[in-house]
This record gives C-alpha cells, structure tokens and sequence, in this order.
C-alpha cells in the first residue's frame, strides 16, 4: 500500500462521481436496474501534482506507478478531512531538462 503526503502542490482537480448499477435489459425494452453492492457511489478524481515542500516527485512517480490499476493508496482528497483509500487508474508526467515537473494521476475511491 502506497501514501501519497499532503506534500505536493496540487496545480488542478476535478472531481467526477460514477454510480454503478446492475442492468437487466429484456426484449421488449424494458430494464431493470438495481444498485451493484453497498457502496455504489464512487468519486473519480482527476489530479495535477507540482513539487510540493517535502519528498520529489521521482518518489511519487514510484508509488503511483506501483499501485497503479490494482493496489490501494491512501490520499487525502482536496475535499475530505483526513486520508482515505484510493486506486490510481491512470497516470502520466511530464518532464523538463531530466526532471518531473508534473504528475497527472485519476484516482478512484476504494472501499475495504
């Protein structure tokens, strides 16, 4: 498990909310839907870091790219109080003269 500091700037966010439903499509039209599980309502945060105070962005680099699509991650999102649990589905950086000067990342919220 990965830990993402409060360290780095955040240069933008948005955040998307994803709802998952279970859909019975019959013949004649109609459909069925119901939720899929408990929690059904995830956020989707799409992320721009920039260097922050402490640690580099290499380090960054190294722990989303580890947990990328299957390891959870805590992060503490622009709009919560404390760190919660995160995948990260999507990442990419930008570099200038050999050096990480952005990290996008998507992160959506995971349930234990």
């Amino acid at each position: 498990m990965g830990h993402i500091p409060n360290t780095y700037k955040i240069a933008s966010a948005s955040c998307d909310y994803r709802n998952r439903v279970l859909v019975a499509q019959f013949g004649d039209g109609y459909a069925q839907r119901s939720k899929a599980g408990i929690n059904t309502l995830t956020k989707v945060w799409d992320v721009v870091f920039t260097p922050g105070t402490a640690g580099t962005m290499g380090a960054l680099d190294n722990t989303l790219a580890s947990d990328l699509n299957w390891n959870v991650t805590t992060w503490q999102a622009p709009d919560e109080a404390a760190p919660s649990n995160w995948v990260p589905i999507r990442m990419g950086k930008k570099i200038h003269a050999g050096q990480i000067i952005e990290i996008s990342a998507t992160l959506e919220r995971a349930y234990p």
